[in-house]
């Protein structure tokens, strides 16, 4: 598994269980694993750094939540066709939530909040 550098160093606590990933960050194309559970807050970039075939895969060992009106934005050519969220247990979408990528729960439900996208 090869893990991208970023500027921040938020995403150094996704590598340790029951972890909240931060707003107003971004991430750089690759594959990021967490054991355990994980929940998303605010607004998350995806940059694919002018690459059009980009990939980034998350793997989360638990279940997968967002925060109410939080989000995913791809930019600099990331397409939704090459973001994968992966998630052992449930995954759960805030009120307001807006995401545009594949979200694949292995053994529980996928829920959506109130007026939530995806």
């Amino acid at each position: 598994m090869q893990l991208i550098q970023i500027q921040n160093q938020w995403l150094l606590r996704a590598l340790f269980p029951t972890t909240t990933l931060c707003i107003r960050n971004y991430l750089l194309a690759g594959e990021y694993y967490n054991a355990g559970a994980v929940t998303t807050t605010g607004t998350l970039t995806l940059d694919a750094a002018g690459n059009p075939n980009a990939e980034f895969i998350f793997k989360f060992g638990s279940a997968y939540s967002t925060a109410a009106v939080s989000a995913v934005i791809l930019t600099n050519g990331a397409s939704e066709c090459n973001v994968y969220w992966v998630v052992e247990a449930a995954i759960t979408l805030g009120a307001h939530t807006v995401m545009k990528e594949m979200l694949i729960s292995n053994s529980s439900a996928v829920s959506l909040g109130s007026m939530s996208q995806l």
